[in-house]
């Protein structure tokens, strides 16, 4: 299955989350900033109410272009709101990255945030196997 990525204006978004045809949140930061993540947890936000805790979501979190959002700030307000939501959905989430992006970092904030969930990284050119892995039943 080849997966079709979205159509997006770099120029005047500094984050983005469209929901694919497969179901996949796909999420891209296109600036390292305060407001996108103010933004991704307004998306959130809304995935957690429209959901149980016996759902689960699939995400591909697209750090090609500025890599990690502003991570002392992303924590902060996730666990925010991991507490305004006790039980939420578990979330199996791929992180599509560039060369420079620290990856034992994002298994660290991904294991505080989702311990119910999994996570994989690949590289920036592996779309197509990040979806595949989304999909996949294990």
């Amino acid at each position: 299955m080849t997966a079709t990525q979205p159509a997006i204006d770099h120029n005047t978004l500094d984050y983005r989350c469209d929901r694919l045809d497969n179901g996949i949140y796909h999420v891209t930061f296109h600036n390292a900033t305060h407001r996108a993540v103010d933004r991704h947890i307004e998306e959130l936000t809304a995935l957690y109410k429209a959901s149980s805790h016996h759902d689960r979501f699939r995400m591909l979190m697209d750090l090609r272009q500025v890599g990690w959002p502003p991570m002392a700030y992303m924590f902060q307000q996730m666990t925010r709101l991991n507490r305004r939501y006790l039980y939420h959905p578990t979330c199996r989430m791929a992180f599509l990255h560039g060369p420079d992006i620290h990856i034992g970092m994002g298994y660290t904030y991904f294991s505080l945030m989702y311990p119910r969930g999994k996570a994989k990284f690949f590289k920036g050119r592996q779309f197509d196997a990040a979806i595949a892995w989304l999909l996949a039943n294990n």
